[in-house]
């Protein structure tokens, strides 16, 4: 139960900052809102290469832009209340997902192990998300929004 929550509140954490500039744009379309999560995360994961430095930096940006947004958007609007059922189904039906979902294997484990990688890192370059010791970086690495 406790994995769950974890999801939940990461789903939350990173859905955030789209939603707040989403409704500070005044678009507030489920499309729009996931469109600017997925802009929000993209800014952030750009500042942490750009800078050099760990997950952690991800966190504070996607916290600043979020606080911006809602001091522009005049924050305090509630969400209507014709939209919890949306929720509840989302809710529900990634918990029965979880349920039916496989273990990770073959090329999962990399992928994985991949991300622990850049997770426990506290700088990520180019260089330390490397494979091997003179090798290259997959073009895909360079920039892991996906991994984000």
């Amino acid at each position: 139960m406790i994995e769950y929550l974890r999801l939940a509140f990461g789903t939350f954490c990173v859905l955030l900052p789209g939603i707040a500039v989403s409704r500070a744009l005044r678009t507030r379309s489920a499309s729009a809102m996931f469109a600017w999560s997925l802009a929000c995360v993209f800014v952030a994961w750009l500042v942490v290469f750009a800078l050099h430095r760990s997950i952690h930096l991800a966190v504070v940006v996607l916290a600043v832009i979020t606080i911006a947004a809602l001091i522009a958007g005049h924050g305090g609007r509630t969400e209507s209340i014709a939209r919890a059922p949306v929720w509840l189904f989302g809710i529900l039906l990634g918990l029965l997902l979880w349920h039916v979902a496989s273990p990770v294997v073959g090329d999962g484990l990399f992928h994985e192990a991949r991300v622990r990688k850049l997770v426990d890192l506290t700088s990520l370059h180019l260089r330390t998300v490397d494979e091997f010791k003179d090798g290259g970086l997959h073009p895909g690495y360079a920039f892991p929004l996906w991994h984000g």
